[in-house]
C-alpha cells in the first residue's frame, strides 16, 4: 500500500488532469518534471533545457513565468499551487488562504 505522504502521485486516472482527455495510444499519460502530476502529451509538452528534454505541464509553465499575474495564479486550483510549491521544497502548510499560496509562489518563483 503506497504511503499517503508520497511526493509523487499514485493516481491511476484514465484522463488528463488538465484537459480531461481520455488517455489512448495517441494521447499518452506523461508526468510533469516539476509537479509530478499526470497530463496528456498536449498538456505536458516536451521542453528542451540544458540539452535534456523534459515534459513541463502548461500549469507549471504558467506558474513559473515572470509574466503571470497574481490574478492568473488565483484562477488556478489550490491543488496545482500546492503541487508546485511541494516540488520546489517550499513549505506551504501554514498557508490558510489561496492568496498566501500565490504570494509564496511569487516570492520563490525562481528557486
Amino acid at each position: 500500500m503506497p504511503s499517503s505522504s508520497s511526493s509523487y502521485p499514485t493516481t491511476s486516472n484514465d484522463q488528463c488532469d488538465h484537459c480531461h482527455t481520455t488517455y489512448s495510444i495517441v494521447k499518452r499519460k506523461k508526468s510533469c518534471a516539476i509537479c509530478r502530476q499526470y497530463y496528456c502529451t498536449s498538456c505536458a509538452p516536451r521542453e528542451r533545457h540544458y540539452n535534456h528534454p523534459h515534459r513541463i505541464c502548461l500549469i507549471c509553465q504558467l506558474i513559473s513565468s515572470d509574466s503571470t499575474t497574481d490574478e492568473q495564479l488565483l484562477a488556478l486550483k489550490v491543488k496545482n499551487l500546492r503541487s508546485f510549491l511541494q516540488a520546489k521544497n517550499i513549505a506551504y502548510h501554514t498557508c490558510t488562504e489561496k492568496q498566501e499560496l500565490v504570494d509564496l509562489i511569487v516570492r520563490n518563483r525562481h528557486l
